[in-house]
């Protein structure tokens, strides 16, 4: 996240043109001076501008001079502007003005709604805070969270297991989020793992309710068609028409069938057309009668003129002898038995002579009495115009209920909704979710990998740190929260280095290290942005002056240091701005030659002699 601070303007309480301190991005903005002079407010404004809830700058002299505190910053190259009114004791809720571009009036007013819940909420935008993001640690994240690691001061920087300064924030919710601001920080989103195991059981579980809802739906079209044939067969069971007669529509076939039943019941009260069905019933017995004495006669002449051939077939060897006698033997017994057998063929000849015939008008007969019963057939299915016979209320029951069930089970045709080709895209889409869950749990377990890495990366350029700890790795204990160092044989992580000069190295390490990372990594929730306090904090300890030799000065070696600890810091920064950009803002008691051969180190701010944060010409106005 490119973010750094343009300016810092003080308006006092007591008139006279207001204090601008300006800073440069790409730079490391060096305020150097001597004690007492407001150096180390610098970062206290710096944060309450950014929102804090409670101040902490100086009562005396800073604050009860000041009247307002104005900071501008860039966010991606466009400005932006926070003014906050300098608190008192009366003031219960204090004024923000947010606005975005350079806003420096002469004189701040604040409205209604220049309150710093509206502010807070514009911040969170800017620095791409995740609201809905569920944090392990349940508390609701917000931009000031993730300035622990923007901010190296006074009190951590030489400390020997604080690395993050929590007590500065004064909140017990930044002790609670720590673990989960520096997960993300490193890359370990285990939020967004949650929320991807979460997607993928719930596609999973909507695949598989997909897949039995498809199921289901198939099930219900095959039952349905199942049903459709039973209907349709009961339809020409009952004389109702073929099952096509009604089209597609069971609503239509419902109604033409209770149509029907309705046209039959009309048919069965009326007395005259029972009066004529019997009637026609009645003669429709007699034709048929005679039509079956009519039958039965036919088919008995039949028989009769069968009998006739069978008996001539009998006599025709008879014939034959007597036709080819001459071939035969001329016995004279053979000659009698021939005659014999020819006179008695005769008789029977005579005896069955076919002398019974049917009566010329028989077949007239016959077809007038077919033609008369197909009239009186059709008369009755006039009357009748379905196949109801004595079993007539059975019937009408039959087609009443069939007509229900044709509403009740066929009105509504079940719809295949799931495709084969939704169920693809669903496991495309889980096949989707699981490679991101690859991805994501193989960062996630790389990360501090890769924290370790760029730390290493700048323990190893360095020449600060004591001799005897020049061949051991840093490494980053997640569950102390502090660097250690280890061997390359596996020898047991030390936690404890000794002198104060040697934890300031290890704290420069961390903080270069995982800003590197952060911009390796694009972050866009924590800005490129550094607030180092006295990195000189070890070489001054205990001692009241910046002199403290014979000659006035530091030790040689602990000056050569403090320009090692300088000159990391330049590599570091040679670095960032190689990749893209960032800024420090240094706090230091030293002197300027100690970096001004550094390229990207400028000093900005000399208080000295009487001269500091707040100018002498407002504190001899207030005197006055």
């Amino acid at each position: 996240m490119n973010f750094y601070i343009s300016k810092i303007r003080l308006w006092f309480r007591h008139g006279g043109e207001p204090r601008d301190l300006e800073f440069f991005n790409d730079k490391v903005n060096v305020i150097t001076g001597d004690s007492s002079t407001g150096k180390s407010s610098v970062l206290k404004i710096i944060d309450y501008c950014l929102l804090s809830e409670r101040s902490t700058i100086v009562e005396d002299v800073i604050n009860e001079n000041v009247a307002w505190y104005g900071l501008v910053f860039y966010v991606d190259d466009m400005p932006y502007t926070i003014i906050r009114q300098a608190p008192t004791v009366e003031s219960a809720e204090m004024k923000v003005l947010f606005r975005e571009g350079e806003y420096l009036p002469d004189e701040p007013i604040a409205d209604l709604d220049d309150i710093r819940a509206k502010a807070m909420v514009k911040m969170n935008e800017l620095f791409h805070i995740n609201s809905k993001l569920k944090l392990e640690s349940k508390v609701k994240q917000h931009f000031r969270h993730n300035l622990i690691f923007n901010y190296l001061t006074e009190d951590i920087i030489a400390t020997e297991s604080t690395y993050q300064d929590l007590r500065f924030f004064r909140r017990d919710e930044y002790s609670n989020i720590l673990n989960d601001l520096f997960k993300l920080a490193i890359g370990v989103n285990e939020g967004k793992l949650r929320e991807l195991e979460s997607e993928l059981q719930t596609a999973q579980t909507r695949e598989k309710n997909k897949k039995r809802a498809q199921e289901k739906e198939q099930e219900n079209k095959d039952i349905f068609e199942k049903t459709k044939v039973e209907i349709a067969n009961q339809v020409e069971e009952l004389g109702l028409g073929a099952a096509t007669d009604f089209g597609n529509s069971p609503t239509a076939w419902a109604a033409n069938i209770k149509s029907i039943v309705e046209n039959c019941n009309l048919q069965f009260k009326n007395e005259e057309a029972n009066r004529q069905r019997n009637e026609i019933e009645m003669a429709l017995v007699k034709v048929r009668e005679r039509l079956g004495y009519f039958e039965s006669l036919e088919k008995e002449y039949k028989i009769y003129q069968k009998r006739l051939e069978r008996q001539n077939e009998s006599l025709v060897p008879v014939e034959y002898v007597k036709k080819h006698l001459s071939e035969l033997m001329t016995y004279q017994e053979t000659g009698q038995l021939l005659r014999e057998l020819t006179e008695a063929w005769e008789r029977i000849k005579q005896n069955y002579e076919p002398d019974l015939k049917l009566p010329e008008d028989f077949e007239n007969t016959k077809k007038g009495l077919i033609r008369e019963e197909q009239k009186l057939v059709a008369d009755w299915r006039k009357l009748n115009p379905y196949r109801i016979d004595q079993k007539d209320i059975v019937w009408i029951r039959k087609a009443i209920i069939l007509a229900e069930r044709m509403e009740k089970e066929l009105t509504k045709e079940p719809k295949l909704t799931i495709t084969d080709e939704m169920l693809v895209q669903y496991g495309e889409t889980i096949s989707q979710i699981e490679e991101k869950l690859v991805r994501l749990r193989a960062k996630n377990e790389n990360a501090l990998g890769n924290l370790n890495d760029e730390i290493e990366k700048y323990f190893k350029c360095q020449k600060g740190i004591s001799e005897a700890y020049r061949n051991y790795k840093p490494v980053y204990s997640m569950d102390e929260k502090m660097l250690m160092l280890v061997t390359d044989d596996g020898e047991y992580p030390k936690a404890n280095v000794g002198s104060k000069s040697n934890y300031m190295f290890l704290h420069l390490c961390y903080f270069f290290g995982l800003h590197d990372l952060l911009m390796k990594n694009r972050n866009e929730q924590i800005p490129q942005f550094l607030f180092i306090d006295q990195p000189s904090i070890p070489y001054y300890a205990d001692k009241n002056t910046a002199i403290v030799s014979k000659n006035g000065e530091i030790t040689n070696d602990d000056r050569e240091k403090l320009k090692e600890a300088f000159r990391l810091t330049d590599m570091f920064m040679r670095e960032m701005i190689r990749n893209g950009h960032f800024q420090i803002i240094m706090i230091e008691h030293a002197e300027e030659d100690y970096w001004n051969n550094l390229e990207t180190f400028v000093t900005r701010y000399k208080f000295r002699n009487g001269e500091g944060l707040i100018p002498s010409r407002i504190t001899h106005r207030r005197n006055d």
